[in-house]
């Protein structure tokens, strides 16, 4: 198995905390649009509410210094990184504060050594009606939202725009089914506050010129909010040395059972979300005792990570504990980020995994055997072939040939793997959360200078 290369102090060691995502809910068994409706109705339910808290919200005086983070998946990906490095940073001026979707989450991060508030408390609400700065992951649900009012919004989207984001995806803001008139009219109202909601973020760093294009697109954002600065994850993707591999080694231990953790190769298969369809087809046709046969012929091993949402329970009814080297990831809380440096090739789709993998320059075998359908609902913003390279597998036999000629000449994966980092990232130092941590002392008047040590 490929040595892996990280940076130090990532693991996800903190709970997942999934029931408040801004952009996505649990449960995978209603049709996508159903779906999307339901969560949108929780979203909404506290929609009156927000005309009182707007006087106080915008009337509240605010601390440029005090910059408060949060992501609805927990403690974890690009807000934590970039938390984790202005904590480290120590501006002057600057107080970083962790505000969790939890007591437990605020728990586990303080044992960690650091200012963790739980969002739903009193001191989280007073936090979030101070603070100069709001840093946020998927979206305002992460924070107390009607308490933001005029604190500079800091966008770090959790992947790379392939599918299509929000004011791209009207459907995604749907409320009530139906074509009648009152369906219609609440949706358009539906619609407009929520694009005016997300048009009010103040910085938005993006990857690369088109990923800052399609951002600006998705959220009604202006070139000055889309400044290519790159994205906290490639710091740890990019980052190499001896505790960098300790620390991927502890992580592919967590997933692996011991006797198959000597593997020669780590194959990672790591499907999206699909907005709540059911995914019993991602594991029709699969042939186990075929796969079994080809991973061992190759010394390697398949390591099923799902989305945070995905269906555990499809790929547990199609046998995989029979498998002898096909291993179902448990729902452990893992950094995948760190994951990836494990991995000697990829198994994905319309997934953002994809890109960040692609920086590594390993192969990846695309599976996309929803295509004509994920087309006609979700839909992406460029044509499947720009992203595969025109090598897409639509079935699972179609699926384990490709794997087996990615074994055997991995060059035409590698190379359209190029293509995608190319388009995709433009920043390949660890340097991003230095540029992103610099445009925010900039913007909110701040001495760049660091406090001396304690």
């Amino acid at each position: 198995m490929r040595s892996a290369h990280t940076g130090a102090s990532y693991r996800g060691d903190v709970e997942e905390h999934r029931a408040d995502s801004t952009d996505e809910t649990a449960g995978v068994s209603s049709p996508p649009k159903g779906h999307l409706r339901a969560r949108n109705l929780r979203r909404y339910m506290l929609v009156p509410l927000y005309p009182l808290a707007w006087p106080i919200a915008y009337g509240a005086p605010r601390r440029p210094g005090l910059w408060v983070f949060a992501y609805a998946q927990g403690f974890k990906d690009n807000p934590r990184y970039l938390f984790e490095h202005v904590v480290a940073a120590g501006h002057r001026g600057v107080e970083a504060v962790w505000l969790a979707q939890t007591s437990a989450e605020a728990d586990a991060v303080r044992r960690l050594g650091y200012t963790a508030v739980a969002k739903r408390s009193l001191r989280g609400l007073l936090l979030s009606l101070r603070a100069g700065v709001v840093v946020l992951g998927t979206g305002p649900s992460e924070v107390n939202r009607t308490l933001v009012g005029r604190a500079m919004i800091v966008q770090l989207w959790h992947g790379a725009p392939f599918k299509r984001l929000h004011a791209d995806f009207p459907e995604g803001d749907e409320l009530l089914g139906g074509s009648g008139l009152v369906p219609r009219l609440v949706n358009s109202v539906v619609r407009w506050a929520t694009n005016r909601t997300r048009s009010k973020i103040d910085l938005f760093p993006a990857q690369s010129p088109a990923c800052a294009a399609r951002f600006r697109s998705a959220f009604r954002i202006g070139d000055e909010a889309t400044p290519v600065l790159g994205t906290p994850r490639v710091d740890v993707l990019a980052r190499a040395g001896e505790d960098a591999e300790t620390e991927a080694a502890a992580t592919v231990a967590a997933l692996l059972p011991s006797h198959l953790r000597d593997a020669g190769r780590l194959v990672l298969f790591a499907p999206t979300w699909r907005d709540g369809r059911r995914e019993d087809f991602l594991v029709e046709g699969m042939d186990l005792a075929a796969l079994d046969a080809l991973l061992e012929a190759e010394d390697a091993v398949l390591l099923i990570r799902l989305h945070p949402y995905g269906d555990h329970g499809v790929f547990a009814a199609a046998g995989i504990a029979a498998a002898k080297r096909v291993v179902l990831s448990p729902e452990a809380d893992i950094d995948v980020n760190v994951l990836l440096r494990a991995v000697d090739l990829l198994i994905t789709d319309y997934s953002a995994i994809s890109v960040d993998f692609a920086l590594l320059g390993r192969p990846i075998v695309y599976f996309m055997p929803d295509l004509e359908e994920y087309e006609g609902s979700r839909g992406m913003y460029e044509s499947p072939a720009a992203l595969t390279g025109g090598l897409h597998t639509a079935s699972w036999p179609e699926l384990q040939t490709a794997l087996s000629r990615a074994f055997a000449e991995p060059g035409p994966y590698v190379r359209a793997a190029a293509s995608v980092a190319d388009r995709y990232i433009t920043h390949r130092d660890t340097q991003n959360c230095e540029r992103i941590t610099a445009e925010m002392l900039r913007r909110c008047g701040l001495d760049r200078s660091r406090a001396p040590a304690v």
